[in-house]
């Protein structure tokens, strides 16, 4: 597991080196275009010097990153500067559920990450896709980013929605979410004072004119539910939707192929709608 960031350029051959000096070649299985992450194996040929450490490579096992706490002590293990191999920094959880827009150095390619773990322990460039861990050595996350305009501000990717994608594609033979097939905006006080709305939280189910994308698609375990423009989801299985758990990061929390129920608001009334999830690349 790495970085998208780290291989999205697929015009590159990218290469491997173990500690002891070792060279593997890189094969890229999947990007996940919903998160700064990626997936890849090391290969070699059978005249390769490291040929006989294919599938044998020692490995970090999986800590669950809902159980983490701020303040409790982290470590940062990373190729700092592309130039200090496996650099260990010490720091502490600063935060969790930290939300950022994410670029390059350049200011470039831009990505919106949420549900972050935020960190004082150094994370320096060429520490992305390292592992974040806590002082039994399991991973709790995947060092991504840093705040450049700060010191001690580090941002890393939730163990746990790593272990999804991992669990998808060792399934599907890629990466896969849980899939309702809608388009929403989120409602708030405000909204609700301005339209009527009758609700003052939750998902509400609206197309985009400009580019002709309906509330609801077409054959999408929405669609199949009976789900309607208009229409607000206000719980999915008793969790309430609003700005602090968004609709699609509930769905998140499900796998492919649960039923779920969900609230809605319909015509100044409350339904329930049961909804089998599909899945999306």
């Amino acid at each position: 597991i790495t970085n998208k960031h780290v291989i999205e350029d697929q015009s590159l051959q990218y290469v491997a080196y173990t500690s002891n000096g070792l060279q593997f070649d890189v094969e890229i299985l999947d990007i996940d275009e919903n998160n700064d992450l990626a997936i890849f194996k090391l290969v070699a040929s059978e005249e390769d010097e490291g040929y006989a450490m294919i599938g044998k490579f020692p490995y970090l096992q999986f800590g669950d990153s809902d159980a983490i706490k701020v303040g409790q002590m982290v470590m940062a293990i990373g190729n700092a500067f592309a130039e200090y191999d496996n650099t260990t920094t010490a720091g502490i959880v600063s935060a969790t559920g930290r939300e950022i827009i994410a670029s390059d150095s350049f200011g470039r390619a831009t990505s919106e990450l949420d549900g972050l773990i935020q960190t004082d322990a150094a994370i320096n460039p060429g520490n992305s896709g390292g592992p974040l861990v806590d002082l039994s050595g399991k991973v709790i996350g995947i060092n991504t980013a840093v705040d450049a305009d700060a010191e001690g501000i580090g941002f890393a990717i939730p163990v746990n929605d790593i272990v999804q994608i991992v669990n998808a594609y060792n399934q599907y033979g890629y990466i896969a979410y849980p899939y309702l097939g809608v388009m929403y905006v989120m409602v708030n006080a405000e909204a609700d004072q301005r339209l009527d709305l009758g609700v003052d939280y939750g998902a509400a189910l609206v197309g985009d004119p400009a580019s002709g994308e309906p509330a609801v698609v077409a054959g999408s375990p929405a669609d199949d539910a009976g789900l309607q423009a208009r229409d607000i989801i206000l719980e999915i299985d008793g969790i309430v939707i609003d700005e602090d758990n968004q609709l699609n990061d509930v769905l998140y929390t499900h796998s492919i192929g649960d039923e779920v129920t969900l609230k809605v608001w319909r015509d100044n009334k409350e339904i329930e709608v049961k909804v089998t999830l599909g899945q999306t690349k």
